[in-house]
């Protein structure tokens, strides 16, 4: 699993042939993308079919998806990181967002256990 920042900004707002003079209009998108062959091909994640209240989660691939916090931190009680053990393959326990991009809001726990094919949200 990678973060990847996209390289084309969302478009701008005026139509015209030049770029404009100041850059501060552009606007990066954080996603979460999942290779199974060594980076050949690369997905966004699934989201969960329902939340963690058991409703519908209305999210649609590619304007949503799930994406994961990748940071890291000395306190293993703090959120943001992503676990998986060798004595366990194909489990993986990580906080993230169900959005359009990455962000710090709404984030929650998700569980996977077929290697990052299916995700479920669950309440640890």
């Amino acid at each position: 699993m990678t973060h990847t920042t996209c390289t084309s900004p969302t478009p701008w707002p005026w139509r015209t042939s030049r770029p404009p003079r100041c850059w501060t209009c552009m606007r990066y998108q954080v996603k979460t993308y999942i290779t199974y062959n060594k980076g050949r091909d690369w997905r966004l994640l699934h989201v969960p079919a329902t939340d963690l209240a058991g409703n519908d989660t209305h999210c649609i691939l590619p304007f949503c998806s799930l994406h994961l916090q990748l940071q890291t931190s000395e306190n293993p009680y703090l959120s943001g990181s992503i676990s998986t053990k060798a004595s366990a393959p194909g489990i993986i326990v990580a906080t993230g967002n169900i959005e359009s991009e990455l962000s710090n809001d709404n984030v929650g726990m998700f569980i996977s256990s077929d290697a990052g094919n299916n995700w479920r949200q669950d309440n640890f």
